[in-house]
């Protein structure tokens, strides 16, 4: 029962602004709403090469799909992809680290966000 609660406050907690926080993630940004947690490092990097808009737009859009499906059922549906995209291509090409870049860029929801940068 709490589990349950726990998730509807999180869900709830979806619908707050999106919050930029600075933290040392392995990648440009990350979506777990209301937070979008980002690496200076690579974010300036980014925004020289591409602009700050289309990351936002990137990020928002993560958040939306949160919206929709919760944080945490995305957060699931986002990795029950990835492992299955990651396991075909990992088969097909045994290479991890292609099959990784692989995975991440046919998962359905980092299409989907591409779509609105």
């Amino acid at each position: 029962m709490w589990i349950i609660v726990i998730w509807l406050i999180w869900w709830v907690f979806a619908f707050v602004k999106p919050m930029w926080v600075k933290a040392p993630v392995p990648a440009v940004a990350m979506s777990i709403a209301p937070f979008i947690f980002y690496n200076d490092k690579y974010y300036n990097t980014y925004k020289s090469i591409y602009g700050e808009t289309r990351l936002r737009n990137h990020e928002n859009q993560h958040i939306k799909q949160q919206r929709i499906l919760s944080p945490a059922g995305m957060l699931i549906l986002y990795l029950m992809f990835y492992f299955v995209l990651f396991v075909i291509f990992w088969v097909r090409y045994i290479d991890s680290f292609k099959a990784h870049k692989l995975a991440y860029w046919y998962n359905p929801f980092e299409i989907n966000a591409r779509n609105h940068e």
